[in-house]
């Protein structure tokens, strides 16, 4: 299955881009897009809006995490190990 996945890139005008499917993940797709009576391209399109949303957010928190390190804005490993031990001890 080839679907194509199109995006707005001026006003009406789309961009279209199209993706292989393994036949496995095809009736997957095809399951999920009648479930819920959408075609699978709108299903592949969401689907991928949403990986996408959730890969930016995940760099963007990995990126503050960095940041805060360069900063000192962080618990040392030894310190944070010593903490542990001491609230587990008796568990």
């Amino acid at each position: 299955m080839l679907i194509r996945l199109t995006r707005r890139i001026w006003r009406h005008r789309f961009k279209a881009m199209a993706i292989q499917l393994t036949p496995a993940l095809e009736q997957r797709l095809q399951h999920i897009a009648a479930e819920t009576k959408r075609t699978p391209e709108e299903i592949a399109e969401y689907a991928t809006e949403v990986y996408v949303s959730d890969y930016e957010e995940l760099r963007a928190a990995v990126q503050e995490a960095d940041d805060q390190i360069a900063r000192g804005e962080c618990v040392p490993h030894e310190k944070v190990v010593a903490l542990f031990r001491k609230r587990f001890a008796g568990a």
